[in-house]
């Protein structure tokens, strides 16, 4: 995630996207066009709309409200008494876990990324926000490219392409067989 998200170059060998190396793309165009949703996200103290912005002015409210449709937490927002303007806290205490993962995800989609990029984005969520997060995958599906380290069957299973990795290095392709996937993740 750290030679995607350009935080580190590789000291071998090149990382390239769709054949141009990313080391030669612009950074801060590279930048606006990734987004990264964290395994346990942090939300700065502030409300809903400040969490879902994230410091960049030219998100609108519309916006705001449009990511947290995609991600499936609106109808949850709007259930609380002040909205949008909820306060989540410090870090995002006063959100669940699951609520804070979807508003981690609004704030991503909310940037029109073309390369959404997911660290074990289900890993430590209820079933019914691992629901509505499968949700929202299915959805980006084929209008963005999705990156994501996991380690739940479920979270890749819907995947074009899986890369296996053991030990820092990649496993021999397994191909669409997905008993052989299974296999590898039991192991």
């Amino acid at each position: 995630m750290a030679l995607l998200l350009r935080l580190h170059e590789p000291t071998s060998g090149q990382l390239r996207i769709n054949g141009q190396q990313v080391a030669d793309l612009d950074l801060r165009s590279w930048r606006r066009k990734v987004a990264y949703v964290a395994q346990d996200p942090k939300l700065e103290s502030g409300t809903v709309l400040d969490a879902i912005r994230f410091h960049r002015r030219e998100i609108t409210d519309e916006d705001v409200r449009e990511a947290a449709r995609r991600a499936h937490i609106d109808h949850e927002i709007d259930g609380w008494v002040d909205g949008y303007q909820t306060n989540v806290g410090q870090l995002g205490e006063n959100v669940s876990g699951g609520q804070r993962q979807r508003i981690a995800f609004a704030r991503a989609l909310a940037g029109n990324p073309a390369i959404l990029l997911l660290d074990e984005p289900t890993s430590a969520v209820d079933p019914v926000s691992e629901r509505l997060i499968s949700q929202t995958l299915d959805d980006l599906s084929g209008e963005m490219t999705v990156i994501a380290i996991a380690h739940r069957l479920a979270t890749v299973e819907r995947a074009n392409r899986v890369v296996l990795m053991r030990e820092g290095r990649v496993v021999p392709h397994v191909g669409d067989d997905l008993s052989a996937l299974k296999e590898f993740m039991a192991g």
